[in-house]
């Protein structure tokens, strides 16, 4: 684990302002935190790492708390994706705008904002209500 602490007023000195630091460790089922960072975590466990720091003022940060699991769980991907409009696709890449909407089209988009594209989804209604 890398400490990324820093002081807003003093970003630009060597330590950026922190002159202590504070580790602790628990399993996340453990009533009590072990002191310093953890060197091996085992497998299978979910832990809590808590970082705090204090600037070179003497003043102490609020605990930094995170959550770690070393399951072997199977976890589902993240699905994720950024809207990038046609205008932005022409100036990064050169491609005119009816050259990028017919391959949109070609790949079965179609508008549904104005520079926007997606599947339109057609409606069902149930009517036996």
């Amino acid at each position: 684990m890398q400490n990324n602490s820093y002081d807003l007023d003093h970003q630009t000195e060597p330590q950026k302002g922190i002159v202590q630091e504070v580790w602790r460790w628990k399993r996340a089922i453990e009533p009590t935190w072990h002191q310093g960072q953890p060197t091996q975590l085992a497998s299978g466990e979910t832990y809590l790492v808590s970082l705090r720091v204090k600037d070179v003022e003497g003043v102490w940060s609020d605990d930094n708390v995170k959550v770690l699991s070393t399951g072997t769980e199977n976890m589902p991907p993240v699905a994720q994706f950024e809207e990038v409009p046609i205008q932005e696709i022409y100036e990064k890449h050169g491609f005119s705008p009816p050259y990028i909407r017919s391959v949109l089209h070609d790949q079965g988009l179609k508008p549904v904002n104005r520079g926007q594209f997606g599947k339109r989804e057609t409606e069902t209604r149930d009517h036996t209500h």
